[in-house]
């Protein structure tokens, strides 16, 4: 049997894995760029200190689709906080993340102190985007995101 012949099948029963059913309601996803993966970290501590539950595609599980986790997180977190950063506005999958969080009524964006406003892809650059170190600010939407 060929790589190719193994890695086609590993895709297969990578793909026919079904989706979590038991996911938490209460769970904020982090979007973000795998470069911050430290940076993500830090918010998810920040988050646990006050009460909330995140998930982030670190936590994803041996033998998971990327696609399907994070979809089936994506329509199941009661908010969607995606982290703008140098590398994280250039990345398709933060960018799609972060739309399905606008399309949902749930996104927070942050942005890190060396992100400008106008460096923001559009049509994200439109919305206000809290900067990473106003955590009173960030606690403050997502509790009324979860009242909501």
């Amino acid at each position: 049997m060929s790589l190719t012949d193994v890695s086609e099948k590993i895709n297969a029963a990578m793909n026919k894995r079904p989706a979590p059913q038991h996911i938490a309601p209460s769970t904020v996803f982090l979007s973000h760029s795998h470069a911050d993966a430290e940076a993500i970290r830090q918010l998810d501590f920040v988050l646990r200190k006050f009460g909330f539950t995140s998930w982030w595609s670190a936590k994803l599980q041996p033998g998971d689709s990327y696609r399907c986790e994070i979809v089936q997180r994506l329509s199941t977190a009661f908010a969607v906080i995606v982290l703008w950063t140098p590398r994280s506005i250039h990345s398709q999958w933060v960018v799609s993340e972060a739309a399905r969080g606008l399309d949902r009524g749930v996104l927070v964006p942050v942005r890190a102190s060396n992100v400008d406003e106008g460096d923001i892809p559009p049509p994200f650059d439109t919305l206000h985007t809290l900067t990473s170190d106003n955590i009173t600010g960030l606690v403050d939407s997502l509790e009324a995101l979860k009242n909501a």
